[in-house]
């Protein structure tokens, strides 16, 4: 199968630009000990930054993006960060956690390859609720800057409770 852009952009005539697409949908859930699994084709590498996705927004959210590595920020007070950079074309999966203490850990693997895992930021309070129970991937998925995001998701998965990446996998039907 050919691929093929979501929406045309006339090569003819004056310079075109294309929206970046963008979805946001409700999250009924509190914040609470949460797994989230993302699946993607690394487009624009990690020098570029951009977002992954976002759960709620300021002060009370949940942030996946890219900087000078993948890292998530719990509310913008911790974070826990990626030192292993992907390449342009790689499959990336990352395993979010959100602890019931509050504090976050990513885990990576690229290509199928080795688990790396970034250490688990520090405790962090949890609100009752989302400021704003929502979920948004694409541009806009920002907690307190603007980031675009060119990244090509294939699947996101959120889950109650903390897992592993290799369980994730199996939650998704990838392996058995």
């Amino acid at each position: 199968m050919a691929k093929a852009p979501t929406s045309y952009i006339a090569t003819a005539g004056a310079a075109r630009t294309r929206t970046t697409d963008s979805l946001t949908f409700p999250l009924a859930t509190r914040p609470q000990a949460m797994t989230i699994y993302l699946r993607f084709i690394e487009a624009v590498g990690v020098s570029a930054t951009g977002s992954g996705i976002l759960i709620g927004t300021g002060p009370d959210y949940l942030q996946v993006y890219r900087s000078s590595g993948y890292l998530v920020t719990h509310d913008g007070s911790v974070s826990s960060t990626l030192s292993t950079l992907p390449s342009v074309g790689d499959l990336v999966e990352l395993c979010v956690q959100l602890l019931a203490t509050g504090s976050v850990q990513i885990h990576q693997s690229i290509n199928g390859g080795t688990v790396t895992s970034a250490t688990a930021s520090a405790s962090h309070a949890m609100s009752p609720s989302w400021s704003l129970a929502k979920v948004t991937l694409g541009p806009g998925a920002s907690g307190s800057a603007q980031i675009e995001d060119t990244t090509i998701l294939r699947d996101v998965f959120i889950v109650r409770g903390v897992h592993s990446l290799a369980a994730m996998r199996v939650r998704m039907g990838l392996t058995p």
